[in-house]
């Protein structure tokens, strides 16, 4: 499950309370000989994507629990923005125009974040870029990155298993990445991995849109 959003060059940054689905993963480590067996085949079953209503009733009930388990109710995603000299530029031109500006450089992220049962952020995710454009064509990229704004001590990072980005020149420029979290536990292990991704289009007028998901 995915979702889409649009912007415009002028817009103030967009919340998204869309739930998202979690990717179903078999559990990576068994729980140690310590580990309660009904608190870890809850474990497994969350990690699985097969969890009931019971299980996060039992969840809900178990502070510890609901601490480290992902609510996929408060999966959540924003956009941030920085490129106040093209907005500023742009500003009463409408959308797109023959006419060239001066380069202006600017960046877009999409940050996701995870919420546990309990209310508190498992982890935060960002993919950032940075764009120039005149106006009528991208010109150029300006770095582009993706990186945990925060996480809890359960999240371990994994590898960056989708990187890629569209060629410069023309009217719209595409960035999407991908990244395995592995959520582990102590005494139940790494009971599941989730991948936090999104994809970003961005236009030379900087309106846009993005898919992602969890």
């Amino acid at each position: 499950m995915f979702s889409r959003h649009r912007w415009s060059a002028c817009s103030v940054p967009v919340l998204a309370a869309l739930v998202a689905a979690l990717v179903a993963t078999p559990a990576m480590a068994a729980p140690s000989a310590g580990a309660d067996p009904a608190v870890a085949a809850v474990f497994a079953r969350f990690g699985a994507g097969t969890y009931t209503a019971a299980d996060v009733k039992l969840v809900k009930s178990k502070p510890a629990l609901a601490r480290v388990v992902i609510d996929p109710g408060r999966t959540t995603s924003v956009v941030e923005d920085s490129n106040p000299e093209l907005t500023a530029a742009l500003s009463g031109r409408g959308n797109r125009t023959a006419d060239a500006l001066a380069e202006t450089c600017g960046r877009r992220a999409v940050v996701i974040t995870a919420t546990s049962y309990l209310g508190d952020v498992i982890f935060q995710w960002r993919h950032d870029i940075g764009i120039c454009s005149d106006g009528t064509k991208v010109t150029r990229w300006n770095g582009r990155f993706d990186r945990l704004d925060y996480a809890q001590s359960i999240v371990e990072l994994g590898a960056l298993t989708t990187d890629s980005a569209s060629s410069v020149g023309g009217w719209g420029v595409t960035s999407v990445m991908q990244r395995t979290l592995a959520l582990c536990v102590v005494n139940y292990g790494c009971y599941a991995n989730r991948y936090p991704w999104s994809e970003i289009y961005i236009q030379a007028d900087y309106h846009g849109q993005y898919w992602w998901g969890v």
